[in-house]
């Protein structure tokens, strides 16, 4: 099952919560829930202009 507008697997974002490197979540009852905004900013913050950028980004 793929999760949203990303069509990351539910797999993916356990293992980002569990990492600290997802979205903030809401934990609700046994539900896992996110903000669209805390979404959004999550995959703004992960923009890259080049690979090289890219590159860099990920050693730092």
């Amino acid at each position: 099952m793929r999760a949203g507008i990303t069509d990351r697997s539910q797999k993916s974002w356990q293992r980002d919560r569990i990492k600290g490197t997802g979205p903030k979540f809401i934990r609700c009852g046994g539900k896992i829930l996110y903000d669209m905004r805390d979404v959004e900013a999550w995959l703004e913050a992960r923009k890259f202009e080049s690979t090289s950028a890219y590159a860099a980004g990920r050693t730092q």
